[in-house]
């Protein structure tokens, strides 16, 4: 009995109020503070709501705690008010005013207790003309996902915070997608977290798969120009939604389309010349692709098109790059690329231009670039010649056009510097209005010239 009335007692003693009175205004403080770099709502749980102060111990993911929380304290001084208003006060109007007071605290408290555990915050942003079905919570967490396959609207799709847990499938309704959460990280309390999800389609996931990509460069000398070069690796590439799942009458998706692989090696030398003023390069390179994703016309009658996998092409050739600075304000550059592209397994490809055999489609075989720059200071001008060969490429309508012809295009730039951060610049893209098609059937734009003025904010300008 004598234990429990020392409790009682402690329990109801007013150096225990002063006390959390004390640890409220030094967690006020701290919470004030730590505002700065935590933001408001942060610090208020960490800080007010929490039963205690946690910090991380520095290096590791231990966390200890440090100081008593606003929860904690405040549970106890609402212990130590109702127990000193049922020992203490009497019932008689001349204590009428210690009454109040001490329920008015007593309130306070609860209420901060309840607002803290059911409380729900939510925002409604409206701008002029918009409609708006929905509100938005800056303090939970919600993983969108959003369906651009229909050319009016997009179509939005909610997963909230409850359901990202690790290892957990959540089935996207309406779709036929479903996700696999297999990693949550980040800090809760500040709602900057990192979500790592694996798309499970029809039922299957693509899973897990090793892509090992290597690199390694060798100077030859120490003191010298020449630097031996290559590189190898593999890569994945999953369907998109809209090529797997797309709703367009003219590009239905393809919910069998299997992700896109590859291997590639590349190995080449560097040259430097004349003291750094001339660069050589050549490279050689192999690709393999598996299953790589076309888009294949299916009615030529209505356009209608889908996406199919190309079994097994290959890019294999060479590269060739040459850099000179001759003299100040004068840089030439040259490259051109030597391609042989083929279809070797057509896979789920019927159009006879991913047949077996083929050439792989808009690669052209041979192409290349010359720029030269000239000019430095206030004025500097420059052109670049691009070249482009033969390429195989299809009207997908049955009409026998099989290729594209090649093309010389040049484009030229010019610069005029007419105050300290004011230039007059003027391009010409296609100067001499070659008539050419990027892609077999519809034609690039002619001749276009563009000037204006550029202002620069900051800096100095050679």
């Amino acid at each position: 009995m004598r234990s429990l009335a020392r409790v009682w007692d402690a329990l109801t003693s007013l150096k225990l109020t002063l006390v959390c009175l004390a640890l409220l205004m030094v967690l006020v403080v701290a919470c004030t503070l730590a505002q700065v770099e935590m933001g408001t709502f942060a610090a208020v749980h960490a800080y007010i709501r929490g039963l205690l102060v946690w910090r991380q111990v520095p290096g590791t993911a231990l966390r200890i705690p440090i100081f008593p929380g606003g929860g904690l304290v405040g549970l106890l001084l609402l212990l130590n008010l109702v127990a000193a208003q049922a020992k203490r006060l009497e019932l008689s109007w001349r204590k009428s005013g210690l009454w109040v007071v001490h329920a008015g605290l007593i309130l306070l408290f609860v209420g901060e207790f309840v607002t803290s555990g059911f409380q729900v915050e939510t925002q409604l942003s409206i701008e002029e003309g918009q409609t708006v079905d929905f509100v938005e919570s800056p303090r939970q967490m919600e993983l969108a996902l959003t369906e651009v396959t229909d050319p009016v609207y997009d179509d939005e799709y909610g997963i909230p915070d409850s359901l990202l847990a690790s290892s957990t499938r959540i089935d996207v309704k309406g779709t036929p997608v479903s996700l696999r959460v297999t990693k949550v990280s980040g800090d809760k309390e500040t709602n900057v977290r990192s979500v790592y999800v694996e798309p499970i389609v029809n039922g299957r996931s693509y899973g897990t798969r090793l892509v090992p990509r290597a690199a390694a460069a060798w100077r030859v000398r120490a003191d010298g120009g020449t630097t031996l070069k290559a590189s190898g690796g593999a890569g994945i590439k999953e369907p998109t939604f809209f090529e797997s799942f797309g709703v367009s009458f003219f590009a239905q998706g393809n919910p069998a389309l299997r992700p896109e692989r590859s291997v590639t090696f590349d190995a080449g030398v560097e040259q430097r010349l004349l003291a750094d003023h001339v660069r050589l390069e050549a490279t050689v390179f192999h690709h393999d692709y598996r299953d790589q994703i076309n888009f294949q016309v299916v009615d030529p009658a209505t356009f209608q098109g889908t996406f199919v996998n190309v079994g097994h092409t290959r890019a294999q050739g060479l590269e060739l790059q040459a850099e000179a600075a001759p003299r100040a304000g004068v840089r030439l550059y040259a490259q051109y690329t030597l391609l042989d592209g083929e279809v070797i397994v057509a896979g789920d490809a019927f159009n006879p231009v991913y047949a077996a055999g083929q050439p792989l489609l808009r690669r052209p075989r041979h192409q290349g670039s010359f720029t030269a720059s000239l000019g430095a200071g206030r004025a500097s001008g420059g052109a670049t010649l691009v070249l482009v060969g033969r390429r195989a490429d299809s009207d997908f309508l049955g009409l026998g056009l099989t290729s594209n012809a090649g093309y010389a295009r040049l484009d030229l730039r010019g610069r005029l510097r007419l105050a300290p951060r004011l230039e007059a610049v003027v391009i010409a893209e296609n100067a001499l209005d070659e008539r050419y098609q990027d892609v077999l059937g519809y034609p690039a734009p002619g001749r276009a010239l563009r000037a204006g003025l550029r202002f620069r904010d900051g800096g100095k300008r050679p």
